[in-house]
């Protein structure tokens, strides 16, 4: 389901700062990119991200997700993210990312489209860690 929203009430309310200050997985905001094949824009992510990656809010935000990309990372797999973050569709998908310290972890992703009340596709992304 697609839910139009104003993002920047979003980021900056109450609500989404307990979601976020709360959550016990992985969680990140992201823009979508676009066009169909360009990435999708970091805005916003969970304390539990920063723990699992190792990368901070400020190291992350205003990147796109190749920044987890690691020499592992399913290429068609990315693909099929970014085609449907720009179609707004939701997709669950099972990828092997790389943190800041090189490690190689597998994770579940799972998008979630929201649209922004400028009809800009916005995408909630929560990555849980699969143990391998």
């Amino acid at each position: 389901m697609v839910n139009e929203i104003d993002l920047a009430a979003l980021i900056e309310g109450p609500v989404f700062d307990a979601v976020y200050s709360h959550s016990v997985n992985p969680v990140l905001l992201m823009e979508a990119g676009p066009a169909e094949d360009d990435f999708s824009m970091i805005v916003r992510v969970s304390a539990p991200f920063s723990e699992l990656t190792g990368y901070t809010q400020d190291e992350v935000i205003g990147k796109t997700p190749q920044l987890l990309h690691g020499r592992v990372t399913s290429t068609e797999t990315s693909v099929r993210l970014r085609r449907a973050a720009h179609r707004q569709k939701s997709i669950s998908e099972e990828l092997q990312i790389c943190a800041k310290d090189g490690r190689e972890i597998w994770v579940q992703v799972v998008f979630t489209p929201i649209i922004d009340t400028s009809k800009k596709a916005v995408f909630g992304d929560l990555q849980r860690h699969q143990p391998f």
